[in-house]
C-alpha cells in the first residue's frame, strides 16, 4: 500500500514489523561494511556494492500515520563506511522517481536507479560487476514477483543475500492452490527440478 508522505512523495505503508526488519537490515549492512571496508582498502575487493531490486520509494509510513521512517535504500546510503555503488530498482517508475528525489545530491554519483522487473534488471546490473566486487543484496518481495533467476544472477558474484521469504501470508494463503497447480509462482521462486 502506498500513501503520500509529508514531503508530498510516495511512501510505502508498513507496520511495526517493517521498522524492526529495516533495523536488522541496517545493522547487518553496517557490520558488513565495518568488516569489509578494511579489506577493500587492502585491495582484496575492488568495490563494495549494495543491491535492492525491489527498492520502493525509499520512505515508509506507519499505518496509523504516527511516523515516517527511512526505507532500506536510504538506510543503505547512510551506512558508514559507505558502499561504493548502490543499485536500486522498482517496477513502478513513480517509486524510483520518489527515491531519486530523496537521495541527497552528494550521493547520486554512487547510485544506479532502474525502472523495471527485478528479474530482468538485476541480470543487467550484475554484468557490470567484476570478480573482485563484493556485495550485499536485500531481496524483500511483497509477493511472488522474484524468480529463481535473480538468485542465479546474484550467485555469479560474491554476494551476501538477505531474502525475506513470504512464508506467512503469502504461503499460508496460497499453499493449497499452489499444490494443485502444475506450475505455480512457487516453482518460479525455487526454480525447476529436473527428473532423470
Amino acid at each position: 500500500m502506498i500513501w503520500r508522505a509529508q514531503d508530498g512523495l510516495r511512501a510505502r505503508v508498513g507496520g511495526p514489523w517493517t521498522r524492526e526488519k529495516l533495523d536488522y537490515v541496517g545493522r547487518y549492512a553496517a557490520a558488513f561494511m565495518k568488516a569489509m571496508h578494511p579489506k577493500r582498502r587492502a585491495g582484496i575487493w575492488s568495490e563494495l556494492v549494495y543491491i535492492d531490486p525491489l527498492a520502493g520509494p525509499g520512505l515508509g509510513i506507519a499505518r496509523d500515520r504516527s511516523a515516517e521512517f527511512d526505507g532500506s535504500p536510504l538506510r543503505a546510503l547512510n551506512i558508514t563506511p559507505a558502499f561504493d555503488r548502490l543499485f536500486f530498482s522498482d517496477l513502478d517508475a513513480r517509486n524510483i522517481e520518489a527515491l531519486r528525489q530523496r537521495i541527497r545530491p552528494d550521493q547520486h554519483r554512487r547510485v544506479n536507479l532502474r525502472v523495471g522487473d527485478c528479474n530482468a534488471v538485476i541480470r543487467n546490473f550484475m554484468s557490470t560487476l567484476t570478480h573482485k566486487t563484493l556485495g550485499l543484496a536485500f531481496v524483500d518481495p511483497e509477493g511472488f514477483e522474484v524468480k529463481f533467476g535473480v538468485f542465479e544472477a546474484l550467485a555469479r558474484r560474491r554476494m551476501d543475500v538477505l531474502l525475506l521469504f513470504p512464508s506467512g501470508i503469502g504461503i499460508a494463503r496460497n499453499l493449497r492452490a499452489f499444490a494443485r497447480q502444475t506450475h505455480s509462482p512457487m516453482d518460479d521462486l525455487w526454480g525447476r527440478t529436473r527428473v532423470a
